[in-house]
């Protein structure tokens, strides 16, 4: 599993929202007697600081829980635990180290469990990368779990990698299990587990929970994760609209406006929808959004990520100022790059 403790500035929200998930976990582990764990790296979600909030959830929710009952855990040290790009060296997980705690954090480990080896990877940088896979290419383990970020999967259900080392290298192995990208997805031997539950809009809809594995039997069982943290709902008052708001209580809202024809019965319906306890509710124009899909899946070509911008505005049908909006964009671009900088 990834965890991601301190997701989206340690918004308080989110812990509310994972305490749900941890219960039903911890459950789980004492009806099936687990006494093994494995995380799969970016246990935090930011690479330079851990809020004290954030470290104490991890503990109250997950880590203490897993001392009372002298579980074995496996961390691994993902992208977002560590302080540089270019080395492992200094990480958060590293001070997670404990009796019961076995952290994976600068070379590849052989570890065996439950009388199986297992090839433990941490998150491979360019320093450890030709180390990791002639590890790889030399095991003789049937198994193998790390952070390791393969091109041609899926980051999400919206986006393929298009980067990324080939996978085909960890072939020699029966079953592979990663961290790193959110959703679920499998080819070969490779088996990303996702993440346990949603932390953006691109995790709305996806299948989240957390996997159970016996290497005796190779049974392979995910635990589905029923409660979920975005929403979507579709405005149209063309048709008899059924929505039961008490849904939509504890819930990100991106309410999708198809047609609106009755400007009173929309109004109401959004006034029941700002009393039914959300935390937000974006409202989404779905005449906008079918022009992006449409720009979105033309032949053209793009040299840039700003140059796909430019051109989905282009093609939108709106009354905004398109020059305006396009250097605004610009401006947000352009922040997100400095924020993503090391």
């Amino acid at each position: 599993m990834t965890y991601t403790f301190g997701v989206r500035s340690d918004n308080p929200i989110y812990y509310e929202y994972f305490e749900k998930f941890f219960r039903e976990f911890f459950v789980y582990v004492d009806e099936n007697n687990i006494k093994t764990v494995i995380q799969l790296g970016d246990m935090f979600d930011k690479r330079k600081t851990v809020n004290f909030l954030t470290l104490y959830n991890a503990k109250k929710m997950f880590l203490d829980e897993c001392e009372t009952r002298n579980i074995k855990l496996y961390v691994i040290s993902g992208n977002h635990d560590c302080y540089y790009k270019s080395t492992n060296e200094v990480n958060s997980v590293r001070l997670l180290s404990s009796p019961n705690t076995v952290v994976v954090d600068s070379r590849p480990l052989t570890i065996k469990i439950e009388g199986y080896d297992f090839d433990f990877y941490p998150w491979i940088t360019d320093l450890i990368a030709s180390e990791c896979y002639d590890y790889a290419k030399n095991s003789k383990s049937k198994f193998a779990v790390g952070h390791f970020e393969f091109a041609k999967f899926r980051l999400h259900k919206y986006q393929i990698a298009e980067s990324g080392a080939d996978h085909t290298i960890f072939n020699n192995y029966k079953l592979v299990f990663s961290g790193h990208y959110h959703t679920i997805s499998r080819k070969d031997s490779i088996l990303y587990c996702g993440t346990p539950y949603e932390l953006d809009w691109a995790d709305c809809d996806d299948i989240k929970g957390f996997w159970s594995f016996d290497p005796e039997t190779n049974k392979l069982d995910l635990i589905q994760n029923k409660h979920t943290l975005y929403q979507k709902i579709e405005y149209d008052d063309t048709q008899d609209m059924f929505y039961n708001f008490d849904t939509a209580k504890d819930k990100f809202i991106k309410l999708i406006v198809k047609n609106k024809n009755n400007q009173y019965k929309f109004d109401s319906f959004f006034q029941q929808l700002l009393v039914s306890g959300t935390y937000d509710i974006n409202i989404v124009d779905d005449k906008i959004t079918k022009s992006i899909e449409e720009s979105m899946n033309s032949s053209v070509e793009f040299q840039s990520t700003q140059d796909m911008v430019h051109h989905v505005i282009e093609n939108m049908n709106t009354h905004l100022d398109k020059t305006i909006l396009k250097k605004m964009i610009g401006e947000i671009y352009t922040e997100a790059l400095e924020l993503l900088k090391v």
